[in-house]
């Protein structure tokens, strides 16, 4: 079983005892679903539709309607006709997230490589040099 722990929801702020990655509390997390399955079933019916006529007629904020194509609720097909999301490191179009898989490989392979880095570098640092009296590191002994 997960931790739990109390957290503030970011919709209502309201404490609630909080499971894994929960950032919003039931109440919210229920009213979040529900806009999610109005969204779709319109999108379903009206694929293409502009953004803001999708808002006005689900009632939920456009922001959230961009959340959750982000999240990749939302099949992208369906999507609102304007609401095409773009890469945060490029700009490139994208249909769900929040980079494009170029960027993606990109960031993973800097990451790979400064981990390995790290790595080899810790490697180094955590050899240490054996004390004359061949007890481990070199440091200042207690004198019996």
């Amino acid at each position: 079983m997960g931790t739990q722990k109390f957290r503030n929801c970011t919709r209502c702020a309201k404490a609630f005892v909080a499971t894994a990655a929960q950032r919003v509390c039931p109440s919210c997390a229920k009213a979040e679903e529900e806009q999610f399955r109005a969204v779709k079933e319109y999108l379903n019916r009206n694929p293409g539709s502009p953004l803001a006529q999708v808002a006005e007629a689900t009632h939920v904020r456009p922001d959230v309607i961009l959340a959750f194509l982000r999240q990749g609720r939302l099949d992208a097909s369906h999507a609102p006709a304007d609401a095409r999301l773009v890469c945060a490191m490029c700009g490139a179009p994208i249909l769900s997230g929040s980079v494009c898989a170029n960027c993606h490989k990109r960031a993973e392979a800097e990451l790979t490589r400064a981990a390995g880095a790290l790595g080899h570098q810790q490697g180094h640092l955590g050899q240490a040099k054996e004390g004359p009296d061949g007890r481990g590191p070199t440091h200042k002994r207690r004198q019996s």
